[in-house]
């Protein structure tokens, strides 16, 4: 009951710093959609087109086998 206590503490004052953090981002971005979540910040479909390339060639060089 006492690691309980204490591991439930812990949670406690983990959810509040989280609760700061985005608070303190909030006000820093004044409620404006974060970069990270942007649709701007999106690959685009050349940089994404050329990642599916380049696995694919990389996929029948080395095929991946099986146990």
């Amino acid at each position: 009951m006492k690691h309980q206590a204490k591991l439930q503490e812990k949670v406690k004052a983990l959810f509040t710093a989280i609760e700061e953090a985005e608070q303190q981002e909030n006000a820093a971005h004044k409620g404006a959609d974060l970069p990270e979540l942007d649709e701007a910040s999106a690959l685009p479909a050349e940089r994404l087109e050329q990642a599916v390339q380049q696995l694919e060639e990389e996929l029948q060089e080395k095929p991946r086998t099986r146990p």
